[in-house]
């Protein structure tokens, strides 16, 4: 065996020991292990759900568009296609939606007294 060779396995002892006495630490990372699983797990039921619900508004569109760029995009920043053309796409259902709903509060039944009235 070769000096590299040997000071290699020794290397490798000894991290694989160090490895053996921190239970607890392998204890918590199993734990966060299990509980990011859970978390995709939620993620997922919750994502089929938006896919199966179908949407009712422009904001429901863009809720789905959101969504999707969320969970696919590498980053929130990504200029590869298709994210930033999907990103622009949202930004243009965000500005459409916001055109055509009327303000918070008021719906079209409250409006329409005043136009009578006039």
């Amino acid at each position: 065996m070769s000096d590299s060779s040997a000071h290699q396995q020794r290397i490798e002892t000894r991290l694989l020991k160090s490895a053996d006495t921190r239970p607890e630490r392998d204890a918590a990372y199993n734990e966060a292990l299990e509980a990011e699983d859970c978390a995709a797990i939620a993620e997922d039921e919750a994502a089929a759900a938006l896919w199966s619900t179908p949407a009712e508004s422009v904001a429901g569109v863009a809720a789905k568009l959101d969504a999707i760029l969320n969970r696919g995009q590498p980053s929130p920043t990504s200029p590869d296609e298709p994210w930033s053309q999907l990103r622009i796409i949202l930004a243009d259902l965000l500005r459409i939606e916001a055109t055509l709903d009327p303000p918070r509060g008021s719906t079209a039944g409250e409006r329409q007294p005043a136009l009578q009235n006039g």
